[in-house]
């Protein structure tokens, strides 16, 4: 059986690799059944025991050595490729070849006119590198490759593109990037996106191999592995990395714009799928499948989530975390959370992701997997029919608290609409009722069970409030927690009571409050439009019964990104886990 395993992981990594050796593993098995043969007939004639053993047997075993080592030259062969460039410099002529990374032509204002590139150490791997440039004030050139000259000694380079092809593409991408005079180097860019120097020209260039399979990296690595790389949005794309590794620049200043990764699975069926949260954008691109570039140019990445897919999914997980600046590296999450932000306009600059056979212990795993978790405050807004048209996954808000209920007969019609929409948002979501809608007179408890009723898709995800104002406050604190009582036996999630700050202090709440729940307030310092705040006014008189509010709701002229009306902001005191905490069932 360790023959099987070792057997099928040389054939998984050779074929992924694009080595065309079949051949030789053909020749291995062929040895290795001979030799089993042989056994057989040495069981049976003992005779030729001698004979076996100083001939066919040796020679098998010799083959399947040989094709060991055949194998093992073609993982040292992907291992070593590197490419070289050469630049013809306007009244300088032809520069020496330059190792990669290194620059070809020259940092003054001497135009670049042709240029060479070839590939280095390709043993038996196939490929070609090709690359094509735009003469100015003539237009693009023929395609060449493989140190051919591409351009035109009278004539200055003002755009270009490189692209590898055959097998050498499947382990590596090109990575290169112009200098202009006066502008400096431009980003990284890679595998046939155009280079451009626009109105001006290019006077030197920089070519780079990225290896993009663990077997071109040097890894040899027998389980399942990721592979993935970064592009930021000032420097561009970075090189491949993997297999819980960095990627990205975990310091200041710093923004990812694009991210791709591999899932390298060694032979288990299965792929791998992941979507970015991006600026002006959020979820909308949706999941895309491995290797492919997730994010938008000159937009900043905020969040992104993984998930692997198929049989390899039975036997491992895809953990990841990320860095952004001001909080560090997050906690590490897997399958299908959330790293980074939403809604806070914070941009993620590095990124770590791994693969863990399930069961096994992974360290550095915490609530704090997003800003969001990890903020002491949150912010929100409180919505009803009256904002009916609203996106909200357009706006900008960590959760969002919808009127479900009022009195015993109303229902807002767009309230499930507006909480499957704020879910599937990744915001955190709270419903309230409406006591004593239009003024009628009904008893606690009726409308506590039209609030639950209506709310029971919700239980344990949402946090449930009743509001306490209008004609409500006439019936004073004991039919108030007849409701709160009512609320808390049929869900065993305990409410909050919401009402404006002068009745916490006009009326006695110590029952209310001694029962454990907790108290959502309104204070206004102005009627003018304002955008969220951390620290709202509220005068020097106290919360009554409560020591402080848990939410405080400071504005009903609230302007925010994503809807273009008034709304209702507030302040949550505590972070994701203490809202989900609220959400959850307690007995």
């Amino acid at each position: 059986m360790a023959l099987c395993a070792t057997m099928s992981v040389h054939v998984v990594y050779t074929q992924k690799a694009g080595i065309a050796m079949v051949r030789s593993v053909n020749r291995w098995l062929g040895a290795a059944l001979m030799v089993i043969a042989l056994g057989v007939a040495l069981a049976i004639l003992p005779g030729a025991a001698h004979a076996a053993s100083t001939g066919k047997a040796a020679t098998g075993l010799v083959a399947a050595q040989a094709a060991e080592s055949e194998l093992t030259v073609g993982e040292a062969d992907v291992q070593n490729v590197t490419v070289k460039a050469r630049a013809r410099v306007q009244d300088a002529g032809w520069k020496p070849w330059v190792a990669s990374g290194k620059t070809a032509g020259t940092t003054t204002s001497k135009g670049l006119r042709t240029i060479r590139l070839k590939l280095e150490n390709l043993g038996s791997l196939g490929g070609s590198i090709n690359y094509r440039v735009y003469d100015m004030g003539k237009g693009w050139r023929p395609a060449v490759a493989n140190g051919k000259s591409a351009g035109n000694k009278a004539r200055a380079i003002q755009r270009f593109r490189i692209w590898l092809s055959g097998d050498v593409s499947s382990h590596y991408d090109v990575l290169y990037r112009g200098y202009t005079k006066g502008k400096g180097w431009q980003a990284w860019i890679k595998n046939k996106a155009i280079a451009s120097a626009k109105s001006g020209y290019f006077s030197a260039i920089q070519v780079k191999l990225s290896p993009k399979s663990r077997i071109a990296a040097g890894t040899q690595a027998t389980a399942p592995g990721v592979r993935y790389e970064a592009r930021m949005k000032r420097t561009g794309w970075l090189a491949w990395t993997g297999d819980g590794k960095t990627s990205g620049k975990a310091r200041k200043n710093q923004t990812m714009d694009g991210f791709v990764l591999s899932l390298e699975s060694a032979g288990i069926q299965g792929g791998v799928q992941y979507r970015a949260y991006v600026q002006g954008k959020k979820w909308s691109q949706g999941w895309k499948a491995g290797g492919k570039v997730v994010g938008a140019s000159g937009k900043r990445i905020e969040a992104l989530q993984f998930k692997l897919t198929g049989e390899i999914a039975n036997s491992y997980d895809i953990y990841y975390r990320s860095y952004v600046y001001g909080y560090g590296w997050l906690d590490w999450t897997c399958n299908g959370s959330t790293t980074g932000s939403t809604g806070l306009s914070l941009p993620i600059a590095a990124v770590q992701v791994k693969l863990v056979a399930k069961g096994t212990a992974v360290s550095g795993i915490g609530a704090e997997t997003t800003v969001n978790a990890k903020r002491n405050t949150l912010n929100g807004i409180d919505i009803s029919s009256w904002q009916s048209g609203i996106n909200i996954a357009k706006v900008s808000a960590d959760f969002v608290i919808v009127k479900a209920t009022g009195g015993v007969s109303y229902t807002n019609p767009y309230f499930r609409s507006m909480a499957d929409s704020t879910l599937s948002d990744g915001k955190l979501l709270g419903l309230y009722h409406f006591a004593r809608e239009y003024g009628v007179k009904n008893s606690a408890t009726s409308e506590a069970d039209h609030f639950v009723n209506a709310a029971i898709p919700y239980i344990g995800k949402a946090v449930l409030v009743l509001d306490w104002e209008a004609s409500a406050l006439n019936l004073g604190p004991t039919w108030a927690k007849k409701f709160l009582d009512r609320v808390y036996k049929r869900t065993g999630v305990r409410p909050l009571i919401y009402m404006s700050k002068n009745p916490t202090r006009e009326y006695n709440w110590s029952a209310v409050a001694n029962a454990g729940y907790k108290l959502w307030v309104a204070q206004y310092a102005s009627m003018g439009s304002t955008g969220y705040q951390s620290n709202p006014w509220t005068d020097s008189y106290g919360f009554g019964a409560w020591d402080k509010p848990t939410i405080f709701q400071y504005s009903s002229n609230g302007r925010i990104s994503g809807f273009g009306g008034a709304l209702d902001l507030n302040v949550f005191y505590g972070k994701t886990s203490d809202w989900q905490a609220l959400a959850a069932k307690q007995k």
